[in-house]
């Protein structure tokens, strides 16, 4: 199974982080260019998986 990484890079500014994805995940995904996400961290077996979506959602 081929793992797709769709996090291009994490930026921290200020309180937060600024996060890329590439062009291709984001029309996957709907999020709009610029639209602020909150950010969920899940600590799975020895990985983590992170969920992204709309802030105010």
């Amino acid at each position: 199974m081929s793992q797709t990484n769709f996090l291009k890079t994490v930026v921290k500014v200020g309180k937060g982080f600024q996060i890329t994805i590439p062009k291709e995940a984001r029309e996957l995904s709907g999020v709009k260019q610029g639209e602020r996400l909150e950010l969920v961290l899940l600590k799975v077996g020895c990985g983590w998986l992170m969920l992204l979506y709309p802030a105010g959602g």
